[in-house]
C-alpha cells in the first residue's frame, strides 16, 4: 500500500494508501444503510504488529464466504454497517516499524496532547477523517505485544495517582462487554493462546496521552463536562504540509464510541500455529486468534 516518492528514498518518504472496506447488504430496504449501527475494526496502527491486519482481512473473507449459508452471519451483515480499516499505518507496515516516519500514531490524537504535537501523522489524520465521516457506535483496534482487552480511560489526566484512577461514565458498559469479549475469545493452551486480561487501559496496559481510544470515546462530549483545562484539543501541528484549519474539530455526536484496544497476542507476530482456523467458529478445526 506504499509506493516510493520519486523525490525521495524508501527510508525517508513514501506515498501510502489507506484501504477501507464496508460490508453490509446494500440491497436490503427494510432499514436504510445510514440508519444501521456502525462497527469499526482497525488494524495495523502500529506497523510492526501485523496480527490485527491479518485478523481483519480474514474476517472480511469469513463474512463474505459464509453470508449465504450461515443465518447468524447473514443477520450481522444485514443489520449492521461493518467498516474495516486493516492497514491504519501502511508506512509502518511496509517498513516493519511501529511508527510512521518517527511518529507513533497512537500518541498522535487530539486528547490530552499539546496542540502542536497531535495529528502529525497521516495515520492519525486518516482515522480522524474516518470517524468524522461516519457515526461509529462500537470499535475495536487490534495490537500485539500483550494478551488484553482494554478500554477508557487511558490517558494521564484520568489517573489520579499510582493507586487511584477515575472511571469513565460508561465504565459498567465497557467492563461488561469486555468481559463478554474475553469469554468469547477463550483460550487454547494446546497452541499457547492465553486468556485475555480485561480492564482499563491505564491500569492493565499503561497510560498514554494522545491515544486513539480516549479520543474516539470522548471527543464529542468530554470538554463540555470538564471545568478547567479541556482534554480534547484542536491540533495545529508544525509539519511541511500543515493541517487544514478546524480539521480536528468534531460535532457533539460523531465521536463518542465504545472502543476497545485488543492486544491479541504477547508476540507482535504470533506464529501461524496460534492463528487457528476460521472453521473453529463452527466447532471444527484449530481454535486460535483467527
Amino acid at each position: 500500500m506504499c509506493i516510493r516518492d520519486r523525490q525521495s528514498t524508501w527510508g525517508n518518504s513514501a506515498i501510502c494508501k489507506f484501504p477501507v472496506v464496508e460490508i453490509t447488504n446494500y440491497e436490503l430496504t427494510t432499514r436504510p444503510v445510514s440508519e444501521r449501527p456502525q462497527v469499526l475494526l482497525i488494524g495495523g496502527i502500529h506497523g510492526d504488529e501485523p496480527v490485527g491486519s491479518n485478523v481483519i482481512t480474514y474476517l472480511a473473507e469469513f463474512l463474505l464466504d459464509n453470508y449465504q449459508t450461515n443465518p447468524f452471519i447473514k443477520h450481522l451483515v444485514d443489520t449492521r454497517l461493518i467498516i474495516l480499516a486493516p492497514l491504519a499505518n501502511p508506512f509502518g507496515y511496509a517498513f516493519n516499524t511501529r511508527e510512521e516516519q518517527g511518529i507513533d500514531p497512537n500518541r498522535d490524537f487530539p486528547y490530552n496532547q499539546e496542540e502542536r504535537e497531535c495529528l502529525k501523522s497521516n495515520a492519525g489524520r486518516f482515522l480522524v477523517s474516518l470517524y468524522k465521516s461516519r457515526l461509529v457506535q462500537t470499535a475495536v483496534t487490534y495490537h500485539g505485544g500483550l494478551n488484553s482487552i482494554s478500554y477508557a480511560w487511558g490517558a494521564f489526566n484520568h489517573r489520579v495517582s499510582s493507586s487511584e484512577i477515575e472511571y469513565s461514565p460508561d465504565d459498567k458498559a465497557f467492563s461488561e462487554i469486555a468481559q463478554y469479549l474475553g469469554r468469547s475469545a477463550g483460550s487454547n493452551r494446546d497452541i499457547g493462546m492465553k486468556p485475555y486480561h480485561v480492564g482499563m487501559l491505564n491500569t492493565i496496559v499503561y497510560a498514554v496521552n494522545g491515544g486513539l481510544e480516549d479520543w474516539a470515546y470522548a471527543a464529542s462530549w468530554e470538554n463540555a463536562l470538564t471545568s478547567g483545562e479541556k482534554p480534547v484539543v484542536h491540533c495545529k501541528p508544525v509539519t511541511p504540509r500543515g493541517l487544514p484549519e478546524n480539521y480536528s474539530e468534531v460535532d457533539n455526536e460523531a465521536v463518542r464510541s465504545l472502543i476497545y484496544l485488543v492486544e491479541a497476542d504477547e508476540d507482535k507476530k504470533p506464529p501461524e500455529s496460534r492463528l487457528g482456523e476460521s472453521s473453529s467458529l463452527f466447532g471444527e478445526g484449530i481454535y486460535g486468534h483467527i
